[in-house]
């Protein structure tokens, strides 16, 4: 028989634990079940020098005396001795993460030094408060303080993400930051002519020139001694002969702090530059913010040193803030000066991340979420990196409602058949057909044909089972069937245990959206193919005969069950997609990604052969009523035609009609506040 794997020799420098774990594997892998063999495979392998301590350890006996348990646990206590509790933990408590340590080692470590903690049954609340106290990020550190349910797996989730956001937010940056990047006329200081260090950290910064007495610079770098420099004023010239440059700023800003140019009035200003430039494809980076409460539109620009606001949206949004003088100054390219009118500090949230920040307000302007916003707000760059107008999106949303999901015909599943299982003491039920009004018979019988033509139903003969069917008015006047199964095969099914998704679940995946989509399968069930084995036992009795469905029917038990599995199978690996039965709800966190995420639900609906029914889907809305409930941005809300038939409903009379109403109530407990007590009296 061969040997899997080699054993070395102990060395002292070693960890005694890990060297035991290989060596049980070891055995393991070669069938060594006896403990004398164990014993004396470990005595050979183990090394002269650890022969040697085992000999004294063991004295007077020989360690070949000795069980194999025995001589593991004779080392491990001389060569790791039990470790002091308080000590051990203190070690644990200490540890933080380094900069250079990703949050995935940071773990690891810390789970290593747990090993001698004796956390227990604590042991993963200990790792995740220690992980979210050592955290090196104070981004990812405030992200985590704010999570009311926050376990260790959740926390170790949402650091990583974050980690893996702001690397890529830095190459970004990087990569902005070199596209964009100005050459400067000189590296030397303005106040005192020497280069290596910036204006804002010059010796000479509160030194008085000796020629014109103003504090900033010294005498030798005086500008009011130089020369006018006639080649500028041509720059400027053509500059703006090129550019077309008026007092309306242009669509994409670069605001970049200006260590060589030199305050004209008061040397305690920060200047900074604003430049023209556009990105490569001319398309802006919007971002959706919550300023003061309200919801705005700004527009990114990593180039921007500051946030700036126009006056007009000052205005128009937020004069109820007193405006604060500004140490800021701008500029233009050219060293034209933009007009601060002041500054504001306003309580900003995006993405669930809150902070107080400064703004700054200028005569003219577009508003600009500039880089010291980003040094405190984390951005989601993968969702704004474009921008869709409202244009294309409308455009977009045309093509896609031309795909062939939404043809107005029945769709039929690709590759899948549902099938219908009896109980082993399963009797077979038949009843002849009920009376049908008189004024809906017409109906019934063309509603009959029509699923006939579909090949929905199918006429046959005979049958052992046989349902009554139940005519149902639609609002458009016509009229639906269906199979009175509650008397015939329900009670005889084996009905599949598969759960529909609950409605705190369902909107827990539309967290983040902006807008939203309902989608509205065309007869949903009824696409799904029947095996030939199941169609019998579906059979129904109308005043034409005998029919069977070909397909899954609506009223069967196991029907919505067969129907859910199937639909999450379909939608499996998709995001921002929620799914109950026939109805589809889907979103994204910008109009980018809510078009990609609807584009692929639609592809994937059409690979399986599904169809939609177009009058009863909705793309692109800002609101849309899913399941009794609004759903929008702002969450969800109870559906105002729902709460009006809870008013208005006829007093319960008897003991069933309150149940009943119980229910209705109970379906929007989250929105009554107490409900229990409310309810105490009737209940």
């Amino acid at each position: 028989m061969p040997t899997y794997g080699r054993i070395e020799e102990f060395k002292f420098e070693n960890n005694f634990e890990e060297y035991t774990e290989r060596l049980e594997e070891y055995f393991l892998a070669n069938e060594i079940d006896d403990d004398d063999k164990k014993k004396s495979i470990f005595l050979t392998v183990c090394g002269e020098k650890t022969y040697s301590l085992l000999r004294n350890l063991c004295a007077p006996a020989k360690p070949n005396t000795k069980t194999f348990d025995n001589l593991k646990e004779v080392l491990t206590d001389h060569l790791r001795p039990k470790p002091l509790i308080i000590a051990e933990r203190y070690k644990f408590h200490q540890r933080k993460q380094e900069s250079h340590e990703k949050v995935r080692d940071y773990l690891a470590n810390l789970r290593k030094l747990a090993d001698t903690c004796q956390f227990n049954a604590f042991l993963e609340e200990a790792l995740r408060d220690r992980l979210v106290c050592g955290l090196y990020s104070k981004t990812i550190q405030r992200k985590l303080l704010s999570e009311s349910e926050l376990d260790l797996k959740k926390a170790f989730e949402i650091a990583v993400g974050i980690e893996a956001a702001e690397k890529e937010t830095n190459e970004f940056r990087n990569e902005v930051s070199t596209t964009h990047k100005v050459t400067m006329r000189s590296s030397e200081c303005y106040r005192c002519g020497k280069s290596g260090h910036n204006a804002d950290s010059c010796f000479y910064k509160n030194s008085r020139c000796h020629k014109c007495k103003e504090i900033g610079h010294i005498s030798r770098k005086c500008r009011k001694s130089f020369p006018k420099n006639e080649n500028q004023d041509k720059v400027k010239k053509q500059y703006k002969k090129n550019t077309k440059f008026k007092a309306k700023p242009s669509k994409v800003h670069q605001i970049e702090e200006n260590s060589e140019s030199e305050p004209e009035e008061n040397s305690g200003w920060e200047v900074f530059t604003v430049k023209t430039c556009r990105t490569s494809d001319n398309k802006e980076l919007k971002l959706d913010v919550k300023i003061e409460d309200i919801d705005y539109v700004m527009e990114l620009d990593t180039g921007a040193a500051v946030s700036i606001i126009g006056e007009e949206n000052y205005k128009k949004y937020f004069s109820h803030i007193k405006l604060q003088q500004s140490n800021v100054k701008l500029n233009t390219y050219t060293g034209d000066p933009i007009t601060v009118i002041g500054e504001i500090t306003v309580n900003v949230v995006y993405d669930k991340q809150t902070e107080l920040l400064p703004l700054i307000v200028v005569k003219e302007g577009p508003s600009l979420f500039g880089r010291n916003w980003l040094s405190k707000i984390t951005v989601d760059w993968k969702h704004i990196r474009s921008v869709i107008t409202p244009s294309s999106v409308k455009d977009k949303v045309n093509k896609l409602m031309q795909m062939d999901v939404f043809k107005d015909e029945l769709g039929t599943v690709k590759g899948m058949q549902a099938s219908l299982k009896l109980k082993e003491e399963a009797v077979p039920k038949f009843f002849k057909p009920r009376p049908i009004p008189y004024a809906l018979r017409d109906k019934v019988a063309d509603e009959i044909k029509r699923l006939e033509k579909q090949g929905i139903l199918e006429k046959i003969k005979f049958s052992e089972w046989g349902a009554p069917i139940v005519p149902v008015m639609k609002p458009d006047g016509s009229v639906r069937i269906c199979g009175d199964y509650k008397v015939t095969i329900n009670s005889c099914l084996e009905v599949p245990q598969y759960p529909l998704p609950k409605a705190e679940d369902l909107f827990s995946r539309l967290n983040g959206g902006k807008k939203f989509s309902k989608l509205d399968l065309s007869q949903a069930y009824q696409q799904l193919l029947l095996c030939e084995n199941s169609r019998n036992l579906v059979t129904i009795n109308t005043h034409l005969g005998l029919y069977r469905y070909t397909r899954l029917p609506f009223g069967a038990a196991s029907s919505p069950a067969i129907f859910q599995e199937f639909m999450d199978k379909v939608l499996e690996g998709l995001n921002g997609v929620g799914c109950i039965l026939d109805d589809l709800i889907i979103t994204g966190k910008s109009d980018e990604e809510h078009l990609k995420n609807l584009e692929l639900v639609l592809k994937r609906l059409s690979e399986y052969g599904l169809r939609l029914k177009k009058s009863k889907c909705s793309l692109m809305k800002s609101e849309v009523e899913y399941f009794a409930f609004i759903v929008n941005k702002d969450g969800i809300q109870p559906s105002p035609k729902k709460v009006e038939a809870m008013v208005k409903v006829p007093e319960p009379e008897n003991v069933k009609e309150l149940q009943s109403y119980l229910g209705l109530v109970n379906y929007y407990r989250k929105f009554i506040p107490d409900m229990s007590t409310v309810l105490q009296p009737v209940k």
